[in-house]
């Protein structure tokens, strides 16, 4: 018995060299596909930053009829009514603005009476507010018959 390891002439045995190539091969091809799909979603989430941060949500204002008032709520959980318009940049205008002030009842905590006021009455200038975009959470149109919309035009006059 020899100390030799037994060859079998019908398996083919490979020397690790000639299998290197090939290995180098797919990890530069994944390394390469790896750099383009992180570059890839570098390019996403800038699109998405530079979206948000222009403060012009495409859409916002589509939904706004100019024949209705419109309540907006902002971050500050302030609520404001008017007529919405697009400013340049990352401005809205809310026109002939309202907001509502409740006042509680001096005989009776239990209960208070809200008032509609004018942003014009209250501070002075023209009545407008400049919005910023980013701060605007929600808008709605309201209904010509709400309790609001009424009250507002009660205000006018």
């Amino acid at each position: 018995m020899s100390d030799a390891p037994e060859t079998n002439p019908a398996i083919a045995t490979t020397d690790a060299t000639d299998a290197a190539p090939a290995s180098r091969d797919t990890r530069a091809v994944v390394g390469i596909l790896g750099v383009i799909a992180v570059l890839i979603l570098i390019g996403v989430l800038v699109a998405i930053w530079i979206g948000r941060s222009s403060g012009n949500s495409p859409g916002v204002l589509d939904g706004v009829r100019s024949n209705r008032i419109q309540a907006v709520s902002l971050t500050s959980d302030t609520v404001y009514f008017g007529h919405l318009k697009q400013r340049a940049g990352d401005w809205f205008e809310l026109e002939d603005a309202y907001y509502l002030r409740n006042t509680p009842d001096a005989k009776d905590a239990t209960k208070s009476t809200t008032a509609v006021v004018s942003v014009k009455q209250q501070a002075g200038g023209d009545g407008n507010l400049l919005l910023n975009a980013r701060e605007v959470l929600v808008v709605q149109n309201l209904t010509a018959g709400s309790a609001i919309a009424k009250a507002i035009d009660d205000a006018k006059g």
